[in-house]
Order: C-alpha cells, then sequence, then structure tokens
C-alpha cells in the first residue's frame, strides 16, 4: 500500500463528524472507516497520499478543539503502512440499494389500513389480559405472574393508567418497580 493512513480518535459522534467533514474539505483523502470504540470514543481514518492525509488529521485537530478541548482523544497519521494494517479497519458499511422487485414486494405486503393493524392486535391483548384474570381468579397467581412479566414496565403502566380504579395512583406509578406492578395488576383483577 503506498497511501498513508490517518486516525482521529474523539469523544463523542459530533466530534467524528466534525472531524470527518473537515478532513474530506480540507485534503483529497478518502474517508475508510468509522468506528466505534467504547465509552463513547470514535475513530475515524481515512487515506491517500502522505502529505494530505497530514494536513487532513492537522484540520481535523484543529477543528475539534475549537469544540471542546477534551473532545479529541488522539490523532496519528502512519506514512507508509504495512500491507497488512488495512486488514485491521472496518471498512465503512453501505447499504445496497434494494432491487425494483423487492420494492414492489414490500409495497405489495403492507397492510391495506392501519385499521386492519388494530385489528389483529386487539384480540391477542384481549386474550392476554383474559388469561391474567382467569389465572388470578382462579388462585393460579404463578401463571398470572409468568404471563405479566412478558409485560414491559411501560406497558403495565399504560394498563394501570387506562384503569381509573387501579390500585396505585397515577402519581406513583412512575416511582413503582416492575415487582410492584405486577402484584397491583394481580390485585386489581382479583377484586372484580
Amino acid at each position: 500500500m503506498n497511501e498513508s493512513l490517518g486516525f482521529i480518535e474523539t469523544k463523542g459522534l459530533i466530534a467524528a463528524i466534525e472531524a470527518s467533514d473537515v478532513m474530506l474539505k480540507s485534503s483529497e483523502v478518502d474517508l475508510v472507516s468509522k468506528e466505534r470504540v467504547r465509552g463513547g470514543l470514535v475513530m475515524v481514518t481515512v487515506t491517500g497520499d502522505v502529505a494530505a492525509v497530514k494536513t487532513a488529521v492537522d484540520a481535523a485537530a484543529s477543528a475539534i478543539a475549537r469544540l471542546g478541548e477534551d473532545l479529541l482523544v488522539s490523532s496519528h497519521v502512519i506514512a507508509r503502512p504495512d500491507s497488512v494494517i488495512p486488514t485491521l479497519l472496518k471498512p465503512l458499511e453501505t447499504k445496497p440499494e434494494p432491487a425494483a422487485e423487492e420494492v414492489a414486494i414490500v409495497i405489495e405486503e403492507e397492510p391495506e389500513s392501519e385499521q386492519v393493524i388494530e385489528e389483529l392486535e386487539e384480540p391477542k391483548q384481549n386474550l392476554r389480559d383474559l388469561a391474567i384474570s382467569e389465572w388470578s381468579a382462579n388462585g393460579q397467581r404463578d401463571r398470572a405472574i409468568e404471563l405479566l412479566n412478558t409485560y414491559t414496565v411501560a406497558e403495565l403502566r399504560d394498563f394501570a393508567k387506562e384503569n381509573a380504579d387501579f390500585p396505585i395512583i397515577r402519581k406513583e406509578l412512575y416511582k413503582t418497580s416492575k415487582q410492584k406492578l405486577i402484584e397491583a395488576v394481580i390485585d386489581y383483577f382479583n377484586k372484580e
């Protein structure tokens, strides 16, 4: 490989995007990869001739410093990397354009109206509620708890908000744990 590599490592995606923009505008370089490392660190890699890469990396470092001093973690230029080094980099992922046939199939598979979706989802929800109330009423608390655990906390809170006579007052719902919400739902069905 005759081209050099330039690296910029930033804290946060915004700084990485700014660095990429500045590098591509300031010199004749190509963007090779963008990789999210960990802890909010993002590494951007460019390639090109040595002078262009050096100029691009320096310009990006200055631009990031203007955004915030602590956003630039490191920058580095490798003038003539060994031919194995580029294999360590993850290339930018490009999403292939769907073929015309695939688009037509997707359009044909969409439901005709939102009412169809609601009709399909409604019985499932009612069946679950019926199962919970039946199990609660028949003393099968473990089965009711098992089914209620498949709900998210947000779904349990929504259920509670929809029922004015729910045992937990609306103001307290956001402080209540999932287990206490499940217990309250079971109590709600048992009182009926």
